[in-house]
């Protein structure tokens, strides 16, 4: 009896320490909370529809206590600091949100609040923004054109626009490098820990990333470039095989590559489509060129590729529940290290976006009938 009580201590022991079952659950604080309203220095505005808010960011820009926040609707940008509104940078085709107040009274509400207000000729529709590390921010602009042939529609093109913190401008970061050449699906931005911009976008059909410093790109990979280093050495003819993601380490210096492969149904199944097999996890050192791997086949779909979560390990998110998320923290030989879990609280659709950041932050946004809050986790 003695010994098998010592097994069992034994086991549980063992058990305690896997990874596998361990899970840290992560709480959150308020980064900022903002009244939605029309009145333009003490909050922001989004316009509804039948009761959903529409044009709300799927990513703000925050470092230390600074918070750039974009306004869409208004064409505007405005950046907080310590909780505070120091600065609006609109755009000159922007119409004047205090339209209503008079010129006299509008300056005294400025001076009181401590607000300064700054004119762009090159802003437009503000997106997802990024701070970098030399006291400047990066913010993907839209700008939309009026179909002239039946005057019935938009289209437009995404750049990224290049401010200092003051809101002065910098520059154009356009497609390859090339100012005018617009992106056409900016799916990800984000700048490293040497303040190098990553871009991750689809054009014309085919994903590309490209990393960009003082406005030049010095790096980028194309979709071809990613699908021959993760199937160079495997080529099987009852596979589709493509590539599904890319994202850079925090440091730059390699670059984390999923593919996913599918096959096609039998002639007499009633599956529709192809259907998922596996994804393979590698990653690409810039500098040696060498390719490693870290998963030929992780075979559950419902393991989502995410970005590194530092330079020597990488996230796989997973649905537990409609409202709970869990990150499983891998090293980059494949070893289960830690589960990182948040649960939501309230109406889930009332959290409208969580992403990580190449700092190694956890936010999300989530929008009340009168406010809008941003939420750190820990």
């Amino acid at each position: 009896m003695k010994k098998i009580w010592i097994i069992v201590v034994g086991f549980l022991i063992l058990v305690s320490g896997c990874a596998r079952f361990r899970v840290s659950n992560l709480s959150k604080s308020t980064v900022i909370s903002l009244p939605i309203t029309e009145e333009n220095l003490h909050g922001v505005y989004f316009p509804s529809d039948n009761g959903v808010l529409q044009m709300v960011p799927g990513r703000v820009g925050i470092k230390d206590n600074l918070i750039i926040f974009p306004e869409p609707y208004r064409n505007q940008i405005k950046i907080f600091k310590d909780r505070k509104l120091r600065m609006i940078l609109k755009s000159n085709r922007a119409p004047d949100a205090d339209s209503t107040q008079k010129p006299e009274e509008k300056k005294k509400a400025l001076i009181s609040a401590q607000v300064e207000i700054k004119k762009s000729d090159v802003l437009n529709v503000p997106g997802k923004i990024v701070i970098g590390e030399q006291d400047d921010f990066y913010v993907e602009n839209y700008d939309p054109i009026k179909n002239t042939d039946d005057g019935s529609g938009r289209f437009g093109f995404y750049r990224i626009l290049h401010f200092d913190l003051n809101g002065n401008f910098k520059g154009i970061i356009g497609r390859k490098g090339q100012s005018e050449l617009p992106f056409d699906n900016i799916m990800w931005m984000d700048t490293d820990k040497e303040g190098a911009l990553w871009v991750f976008y689809r054009q014309l059909d085919e994903l590309n990333l490209d990393m960009y410093s003082e406005g030049n790109m010095v790096f980028s990979m194309t979709e071809n470039d990613c699908f021959s280093r993760l199937y160079r050495e495997r080529q099987d003819k009852n596979l589709q095989n493509v590539c599904e993601y890319m994202y850079p380490f925090p440091d730059g210096s390699r670059i984390l590559l999923v593919g996913r492969s599918e096959k096609e149904p039998e002639k007499d199944s009633n599956e529709k489509g192809y259907i998922f097999q596996y994804r393979t996890f590698k990653y690409y050192d810039i500098e040696s060129r060498k390719v490693e791997t870290i998963f030929e086949k992780m075979n559950d779909p419902d393991d989502f590729p995410f970005l590194p979560y530092d330079d020597n390990n990488i996230l796989i998110w997973q649905t537990r529940s409609p409202n709970t998320i869990r990150f499983a923290v891998y090293s980059t030989g494949g070893s289960l290290k830690n589960n990182l879990e948040i649960e939501f609280d309230g109406f889930i659709h009332s959290w409208r976006r969580t992403y990580y950041t190449l700092k190694g932050n956890f936010y999300s946004i989530r929008t009340f009938k009168d406010s809008i809050k941003i939420y750190e986790w820990n």
